[in-house]
């Protein structure tokens, strides 16, 4: 039974003003802040819009603070990535063809991570046939517990001039293959490496500042006149370059090892137009060299010291 029937009008006293900022409910635990559009958009949508400022955003280039909760800048994540470089967690080929361009080679290089994870073996497989460089291969700034394999083609065992794979830097001024500021070891195996040794200072396989030992194996290196050109060289405080198996002609000096560099030199040999020096040591460089079986011999000079030690 109804008994008695009424209304009641509830009037707000100001107007309600939904784009306004003040009297927002909030602030307390579980509450909720209420953005307009506007704000929305300035935040999320806008291409202009900038996060300085906001304190869950960092633009920090190292990102030390270590966060699990913020967000970082895109020049930061930039400066890290170019400062750091990705990391190889596994280990994995690179396939180096004939078709490639020198400049292809080297951007598939610089592509890998620079960090090689414990027991991470990186493989640099140049394809069968003539690889005709017109500059430098680099391989730059290397570290962590891997491993870099320059390989030919590994069925081209032994002391042999015959090999599959043949880097041709005999067109330009420079090194054929240059490591350096490697913390990780290098292998470089089954390479025919033809260079041009009438240019001065040039080498076919050059190590500089590398932390850990470089192997060079199974190749052949060419030049093309005595006058100038190495077919190895360590230089400055290059940890330790193993030689072996190798053949060197027709170039200044077959292995050089100079400012504190070190090494050793077992079952290689010289072929065709001999090196005028066999193996050089200069300025506190130390190379053991055997040559129980076979030596590289010098037309000049089989070994040469100039403030270093060859034992």
């Amino acid at each position: 039974e109804i008994q008695s029937a009424y209304d009641t009008a509830f009037t707000h006293t100001t107007a309600s003003d939904h784009n306004g900022l003040s009297n927002l409910q909030g602030g307390a635990a579980d509450d909720y802040y209420h953005l307009t559009a506007a704000e929305l958009a300035a935040i999320v949508y806008s291409s202009t819009a900038s996060l300085s400022g906001f304190s869950w955003f960092l633009d920090e280039d190292d990102m030390s603070s270590n966060s699990a909760v913020k967000a970082l800048s895109q020049r930061s994540a930039k400066v890290y990535s170019d400062r750091y470089g990705i990391a190889e967690i596994t280990s994995r080929t690179v396939n180096l063809l004939t078709t490639d361009s020198t400049a292809q080679i080297q951007a598939k290089i610089d592509a890998v991570g620079k960090y090689l994870h414990n027991g991470v073996y990186i493989t640099f497989q140049f394809a069968d046939g003539t690889h005709t460089l017109t500059s430098t291969i680099n391989f730059k700034g290397f570290y962590g517990g891997g491993r870099i394999l320059i390989y030919g083609n590994t069925s081209d065992t032994g002391l042999s001039i015959t090999k599959s794979v043949h880097l041709d830097a005999s067109s330009y001024s420079s090194h054929a293959l240059f490591l350096q500021h490697n913390a990780v070891s290098v292998d470089v195996n089954y390479l025919k490496i033809s260079i041009n040794s009438t240019a001065y200072n040039i080498s076919g396989v050059k190590a500089e500042y590398s932390a850990k030992r470089v192997v060079v194996s199974q190749c052949y290196i060419l030049g093309n006149g005595t006058t100038n050109g190495m077919g190895t060289s360590a230089y400055s405080n290059s940890a330790f370059m193993f030689i072996d198996r190798c053949y060197f002609s027709n170039m200044n000096i077959g292995a050089l090892f100079q400012y504190t560099a070190s090494g050793y030199i077992v079952n290689c040999d010289d072929t065709g137009t001999l090196p005028l020096y066999g193996v050089r040591a200069y300025y506190g460089a130390h190379v053991g060299n055997n040559i129980t079986t076979t030596r590289i011999d010098g037309s000049t000079a089989d070994e040469s010291i100039l403030y270093g030690t060859i034992v």
